[in-house]
């Protein structure tokens, strides 16, 4: 029970209080850490995002430096460093500063260098990032996933996707097409005396017309799969703010990573 904590919200500290001694609880106070996680803290400070710079500064120590080939290294940043960012990084905006914090770090490791070390890398690190059609090695940005996951929360990019046309508004919704019908021929809606008109119930009397058995849902435009992927925004973001090369990555699966790298 000594490990068990008890917390109010919107509730008054005193009766928090009376009611954790009580059961033997101790009292919890936000901001606190759960699971690795700040909980209860400004998240558009640079000091509450001090645990997971931490975090990644353990995660890449002078033991692994020396133990990894450039091979290892490369596959560590794209793999174990994105995984631990995940979390922490689809919930909150990022603040520009601790982004470019960690991509130093990330930076250094990938060149061979302690993450506290001052030297210069001989390898721009945004071109690492690009995407290897761009002369990257497709490492992806930490500002690009960091954006691409928030905007998951926003699908500014839908489109309606025709099922069974129940849900779907036959003239204020945009399903055949890029614009909607009461905007496309907008003196047949005028005229339109059931303006509210589903499409199921306005094609029912058409003939040759037939409408899938699916509901109606919405779907992703950017990629042809029609459902939301956080790497299809992530590769957008990166192609617009990341540097791109004359040719793409010479890349040839048979040959080993630490001779394509250096390719």
């Amino acid at each position: 029970m000594n490990k068990s904590n008890l917390m109010g919200i919107f509730v008054d500290s005193n009766k928090v209080k009376h009611a954790a001694v009580k059961i033997g609880y101790l009292v919890l106070k936000a901001p606190f850490n759960y699971l690795g996680s700040r909980v209860g803290d400004l998240m558009s400070c640079i000091q509450s995002w001090h645990d997971v710079t931490k975090g990644i500064h353990t995660r890449l120590s002078k033991r692994k430096l020396k133990t990894l080939s450039i091979e290892g290294r490369l596959t560590l940043l794209k793999s174990v460093l994105g995984a631990i960012l995940i979390y922490h990084i689809s919930i909150f905006k990022v603040p520009m500063k601790v982004l470019q914090n960690m991509e130093s770090i990330r930076a250094r490791f990938f060149n061979g260098a302690d993450v506290n070390s001052k030297k210069p890398s001989w390898v721009r690190w945004k071109s690492v990032l690009g995407a290897k059609d761009v002369g990257g090695l497709g490492v992806f940005s930490l500002f690009a996933l960091n954006r691409a996951l928030m905007f998951k929360w926003v699908w500014s990019f839908i489109t309606p996707k025709l099922g069974n046309g129940v849900n779907t508004s036959f003239w204020d919704v945009a399903w055949c097409g890029d614009i909607a019908f009461k905007n496309l021929v907008p003196r047949l809606y005028a005229l339109e005396s059931m303006k509210n008109i589903e499409v199921v119930s306005k094609l029912s009397h058409g003939e040759g017309v037939t409408l899938s058995n699916s509901n109606d849902r919405w779907s992703w435009s950017l990629v042809g799969s029609s459902d939301f992927s956080v790497s299809s925004v992530r590769k957008l973001i990166d192609n617009a703010i990341l540097p791109k090369g004359i040719l793409k990555t010479r890349w040839i699966k048979e040959v080993p990573t630490k001779i394509n790298v250096h390719a």
